[in-house]
């Protein structure tokens, strides 16, 4: 039986006071939250540990009671919110005077950005190819100190399975990743099966790339291509 420390209730307790406070405040038309389309519901907060995401109009009023039920989450509970770890988002047509009275108001100076939340990208633009970058580049960094040992087919083909095609996959489990990205990964490790010097590209592709993604029961090495190992990860309906 999982026991769990005392001192967890009482956050948790903590936690649902606050979450009521915003839940109140969006009934009687203090908050307006975020809503996906308009026939959904709004969202005011979510809750993740210890992480808490505020939803609200950038406008004065909206701004003073998110601020009103802060200080009296703190009053109560005794637990306050580390603005210097904080962070804020505007909508791009938030003007930058409003941006920056908001800020003022609320404590919080530091923007979101391109910064990452828990090991994945905290804002997805329209370039989805450019916020996923950083996998490509962390599968050719994993290769290129390879490329320096002399390994076996053998070898490399765990080296692939392994460590290069997981290397992605905790993020595609969370967003659809660009198709062009992933084959831009597969050929990475192409030219590292064939050639140990991946920097050139060069090498005699024996045997189609195709072949060698079958399974073992097919005759091929059992390294998934893209579409299957990536793609099929990528189940959240809402990351489109």
């Amino acid at each position: 039986m999982c026991r769990i420390p005392r001192c967890q209730y009482l956050f948790l307790l903590c936690v649902e006071g606050l979450s009521l406070s915003l839940k109140s405040a969006s009934e009687n038309g203090s908050i307006s939250g975020c809503r996906i389309n308009r026939s959904a519901p709004a969202i005011t907060h979510l809750l993740f540990a210890d992480d808490s995401f505020l939803f609200f109009k950038a406008t004065t009023l909206e701004t003073k009671a998110i601020q009103e039920i802060l200080s009296s989450y703190k009053r109560f509970s005794g637990q306050a919110v580390n603005f210097q770890k904080s962070a804020i988002f505007f909508n791009a047509n938030v003007h930058r005077d409003k941006q920056m009275e908001i800020k003022q108001t609320l404590g919080v100076f530091n923007d979101i950005g391109n910064s990452k939340y828990l090991g994945l990208p905290s804002l997805i633009g329209r370039s989805k190819k450019t916020v996923f970058r950083y996998l490509k580049d962390r599968v050719f960094l994993k290769i290129q100190s390879w490329s320096s040992k002399l390994l076996s087919r053998a070898g490399k083909a765990i080296m692939i399975r392994n460590v290069a095609q997981m290397i992605p996959t905790y993020t595609m489990s969370c967003f659809m990743v660009p198709k062009t990205l992933c084959q831009e990964i597969e050929r990475l490790m192409n030219a590292f099966w064939w050639k140990s010097n991946v920097s050139t590209g060069k090498g005699i592709r024996w045997c189609a790339w195709d072949k060698i993604s079958m399974s073992k029961k097919s005759g091929g090495l059992g390294i998934k291509k893209p579409p299957k190992l990536f793609l099929s990860a990528s189940r959240n309906p809402t990351s489109n």
